[in-house]
C-alpha cells in the first residue's frame, strides 16, 4: 500500500497542504462522489489502517501531525526492505538429499 501511495502521491496530495497527504483530505476524498471509485476506496482503506497511517505520518521522532510526506513514505518503504529476511531457496527436505538412496542392484540371470 505504501508503494501505491508513493506512485500516486500527487493524486492524494492535499491542495491546501502542498507536499503532504493529509487525513482531512483523505476523508474528503473518500466521500467525494465525483472521484473514481478506486481513488475513494484507496483513501478509505488507508484511513482504516490506522497503524499504517501513523507509521507513514510519523517522522524520525515519532511526531504525528496527520500529514504524510513523500519522504516519510520512501523511508517506510526502505525500512520494510531492510526488515525482510533474505529469501533462500529451500530444499524439500533436510540436507538437500532425497530421503532414500537407490542402491545398485545386480540382477542375476
Amino acid at each position: 500500500m505504501s508503494r501505491q501511495l508513493a506512485g500516486d502521491f500527487k493524486v492524494f496530495e492535499d491542495p491546501k497542504n502542498a507536499g503532504f497527504v493529509t487525513q482531512r483530505h483523505l476523508e474528503t476524498m473518500s466521500k467525494d462522489t465525483n472521484l473514481p471509485s478506486e481513488v475513494k476506496e484507496f483513501a478509505q482503506e488507508l484511513l482504516s489502517r490506522e497503524t499504517l497511517f501513523d507509521k507513514l505520518d510519523s517522522d524520525g521522532n515519532k511526531w504525528l501531525d496527520n500529514k504524510i510526506s513523500e519522504q516519510s513514505i520512501q523511508d517506510s518503504i526502505a525500512q520494510q526492505r531492510q526488515a525482510k529476511p533474505e529469501r533462500r531457496a529451500q530444499m524439500p527436505w533436510p540436507g538437500g538429499e532425497f530421503p532414500f538412496r537407490q542402491s545398485a542392484v545386480k540382477l542375476e540371470s
